[in-house]
């Protein structure tokens, strides 16, 4: 089958890279960034809204989904495109981030990256407490009213009802604070469910993506590079919780055992300085919460980190929230205004904020496809995360 990806230009300095991923519902320019439609939908705009930003692809949440609403009624509806009313490319995670949100990640008291986040030590605590329970053949999910079983043909079957075009294999990732020895334990787990998803699959128009786990041990992650690399998935993923500043050391480790063929894509990574790292280490895809999350916090992504409104309307007055910005919000509000709906708990405020910050988002992947392509890569690299540097976040 022919590839799905191809690489269009090339960093002489680094591994970073522009291509197209082509799908069946529209091509994606990488490096992109993924919006998160958790439940088929985003928090505080609309679909018209995201299309106004220039998102061409977005990632829902199969767990989430199948509980909200339900993989058979959505499939009974047409598919996951036509409930949604999205045209353009979809993804749909396996559940398996609900393994760790849902299980270890509230067990430990960790998130996607630990640092700073009070965790409470992995031995002191069964995994019995959450709401995930892990075992060989798959996961348990309970809320208290009822339990779900998730497997890996489950998984696969599930999202093949749903129909998105980028789909991934399920997985366990793994807490920042497990042991090298239960890391094994579940990277073996990760691995024969690999398998077992590839076996169940019986449509090839979506992508399936295998995602590389390993915690924060070198010799995991090769080797879990190595034996997710080798197998027919038409791209790859990075996933997995990370201590503070661990991510790119991670993708040191397994970025050169990949394919160099098949699009990469990091797992729940949304900060600004971190995707720079990422794209210049080779990765193609990320997704994250993030850019709509902190719209609800009343927080602006400028160009280099996030703020929070009330002293960005001090400095930007009647202005836009960020000078020579684009987006809907900026060219029809002001500042002012949008902190006053903001302060005045108004959803015009937190829905011009997520324009605002998903349309950033989009035009910082732009500016990192501008860059490679031109050949200046290292050199807007270099001035961009010294900007980072100098204006260090006032939201954290």
């Amino acid at each position: 089958m022919e590839s799905a990806f191809n690489v269009i230009s090339t960093d002489h300095h680094s591994p970073a890279r522009t291509g197209i991923l082509r799908t069946a519902h529209g091509d994606i320019q990488t490096p992109n960034f993924m919006p998160v439609a958790t439940r088929g939908m985003l928090h505080g705009m609309s679909l018209d809204d995201a299309i106004g930003c220039g998102t061409e692809v977005m990632i829902c949440n199969l767990h989430h989904l199948n509980r909200s609403v339900g993989v058979d009624k959505i499939q009974a509806a047409g598919g996951l495109h036509y409930w949604m009313k999205w045209d353009r490319p979809l993804a749909t995670d396996s559940g398996g981030f609900q393994v760790f949100s849902l299980g270890w990640g509230m067990v430990h008291g960790v998130g996607k990256i630990a640092g700073g986040i009070n965790a409470r030590p992995s031995e002191s605590t069964a995994l019995a407490t959450a709401m995930a329970t892990i075992d060989d053949g798959g996961v348990i999910f309970s809320d208290g009213r009822e339990l779900v079983r998730l497997t890996p043909t489950i998984a696969t079957k599930w999202q093949e009802k749903l129909g998105a075009d980028i789909i991934f294999a399920f997985d366990e990732a793994t807490s920042s604070l497990h042991d090298e020895k239960y890391n094994a334990q579940a990277l073996t787990r990760t691995h024969r469910w690999a398998r077992e998803c590839l076996d169940a699959r019986t449509r090839h128009d979506q992508l399936m993506f295998g995602i590389v786990q390993g915690g924060t041990f070198q010799n995991l992650r090769e080797a879990s590079a190595k034996f997710i690399g080798a197998l027919p998935f038409e791209g790859l993923a990075v996933g997995g919780s990370y201590g503070q500043h661990a991510m790119v050391e991670t993708l040191r480790w397994v970025m050169p055992l990949l394919p160099p063929e098949k699009p990469v894509h990091l797992l729940g990574i949304g900060w600004i300085q971190d995707i720079i790292h990422a794209v210049d280490l080779g990765v193609d895809l990320f997704d994250c919460v993030e850019p709509i999350r902190r719209a609800r916090h009343q927080h602006v992504l400028t160009d280099t980190h996030y703020r929070d409104i009330v002293p960005v309307a001090k400095t930007r007055g009647d202005g836009p929230l960020v000078n020579d910005c684009d987006c809907a919000a900026c060219a029809t509000m002001t500042a002012n205004q949008i902190k006053t709906w903001c302060r005045a708990h108004d959803r015009q405020g937190s829905r011009a904020l997520a324009i605002h910050n998903t349309r950033m988002m989009m035009r910082l992947m732009a500016d990192i496809r501008t860059a490679i392509t031109a050949g200046r890569w290292p050199e807007w690299k270099k001035e961009k995360l010294q900007r980072i540097e100098q204006h260090q976040p006032s939201v954290v």
